[in-house]
């Protein structure tokens, strides 16, 4: 079955890092949830991945939240990274508008999560 409906959801595999899980159709109602979301882990300073592997629609002001949370976790000296599988819709949306050339990505979570993190400059726990 598929998922439709937005759903984000939170992991801290480690204490320093969390993968904030994309899954569904993502539009403006979800993308302020996405920023809330990325301005706490930042305020934590937690390093963030973004994945987006389960995502099946998503539209530009989801693609504005990712950036808005690249740049909280980069203030924050923290890392952000985002898991995009190979020929995944959303990796080739943000392809196409050259929006990783900003946003790290990897194409699988522990990936991302090892990209996150070496780009950590903040203090480590």
């Amino acid at each position: 079955m598929s998922v439709t409906t937005a759903q984000i959801s939170v992991v801290r595999p480690e204490p320093s890092v969390a993968v904030v899980a994309f899954a569904g159709e993502h539009d403006l109602t979800s993308a302020k949830d996405a920023t809330r979301i990325f301005e706490e882990l930042t305020s934590e300073g937690t390093s963030i991945v973004a994945d987006l592997s389960q995502v099946s629609f998503l539209d530009t002001t989801i693609i504005h939240a990712l950036v808005v949370g690249r740049n909280l976790a980069e203030s924050a000296e923290d890392g952000f990274a985002t898991c995009l599988p190979e020929g995944h819709v959303a990796r080739r949306m943000l392809e196409l508008m050259r929006v990783l050339e900003v946003l790290p990505a990897a194409t699988s979570v522990d990936a991302a999560i090892a990209s996150a993190l070496s780009a950590r400059k903040g203090p480590r726990s």
